[in-house]
């Protein structure tokens, strides 16, 4: 929130959720469109030369750039791609049935390792979870993932990865039971240098920070939103990622109006502004498409051109004193 002028700008993460957020809407309930839509999406954003941009996502677009067909897109790869776009769905999807088919061609156009699949799952259930209920016991969370995850009959390799994540969710589990603060929790599972891009690192940190921080307000200066936020960020690591997707979860859960005022405030970006994104939701919820004004897109390209500069500077700043 620091980056620009003492400022704030959105991530990729944010990016991929207005990303899977329009296609899903374009696609009115058609499984088939939304994966069409979200790789011409997906082409447009990797076009504009976005910063940041993860190596199976970059690979993956440019799959998609010449032509090979987005179901065959992916690499393999168990990176946080696939959960940056899940919490959407998550609340978005009618049904069980529905979120499974959805989740699977989002996590596969970029992602084809079933690690990715199985984190983007349960991000996504949790979401959904979060958007029905004020809150979420741990209990009434873990057992009804079980179910969600082995609702249907995969190849061998997915259900051994699945045992592994259904391992690291008891952790989860005996974490909480404890009270378990979430950095400590993450420094039990030996992330000392932070949580990494991977998934199965990512998905167990960020359900703990969620499941940690319902009606925190009660007993804290600290509403659900920014307490859970903060819990993560202190984490470390892909903190960019790991934010936006127990924002995700929790925001599924509370609301727009529980993120503090002063970090959308200090949101200076642009095209993508918090109006624009605002404007996006709500005509996703009548069910309505908004359609990008022809300059949209340059400006785009200009505002990532002119935050890798401000990446880049913040990079060489970093080499000289005070460290």
């Amino acid at each position: 929130m620091h980056l620009c002028f003492r400022r704030g700008l959105v991530s990729d993460d944010t990016e991929h959720a207005v990303l899977t957020l329009q296609a899903f809407v374009a696609a009115q309930g058609d499984v088939a469109r939304f994966e069409k839509e979200l790789a011409q999406g997906l082409k447009k954003w990797f076009c504009l030369l976005p910063p940041g941009t993860g190596m199976a996502t970059a690979k993956s677009c440019l799959k998609l750039l010449v032509g090979i067909a987005p179901a065959r897109a992916g690499v393999f790869s168990a990176g946080n791609g696939p959960a940056m776009r899940a919490p959407i769905l998550g609340v978005l999807a009618a049904n069980e049935s529905q979120l499974q088919q959805l989740v699977r061609v989002c996590t596969q156009i970029t992602h084809t390792d079933p690690k990715a699949e199985i984190g983007a799952l349960a991000i996504a259930f949790a979401a959904r979870c979060a958007s029905t209920a004020s809150y979420v016991s741990p209990q009434d969370f873990f057992n009804p993932l079980q179910h969600f995850l082995t609702q249907e009959n995969r190849p061998e390799n997915y259900s051994i990865r699945k045992t592994e994540f259904l391992e690291l969710m008891e952790k989860v589990a005996t974490s909480l039971e404890s009270a378990q603060s979430t950095p400590d929790f993450a420094l039990s599972l030996g992330l000392h240098n932070g949580v990494s891009g991977y998934i199965y690192h990512t998905v167990p940190v960020c359900l703990h920070a969620w499941l940690s921080h319902q009606n925190s307000h009660q007993n804290s200066q600290q509403n659900d939103f920014s307490a859970a936020i903060i819990d993560v960020l202190r984490c470390g690591g892909d903190a960019d990622s790991t934010a936006a997707i127990v924002g995700g979860i929790v925001g599924a859960q509370v609301g727009e109006n529980r993120i503090p005022t002063e970090w959308r405030d200090k949101i200076i970006e642009w095209p993508r502004t918090v109006s624009w994104m605002q404007n996006i939701a709500h005509a996703a919820s009548e069910n309505q498409e908004i359609k990008a004004p022809l300059w949209f897109e340059p400006a785009t390209f200009a505002r990532n051109i002119g935050l890798l500069i401000v990446v880049i500077f913040h990079g060489f700043r970093r080499l000289l004193p005070p460290y």
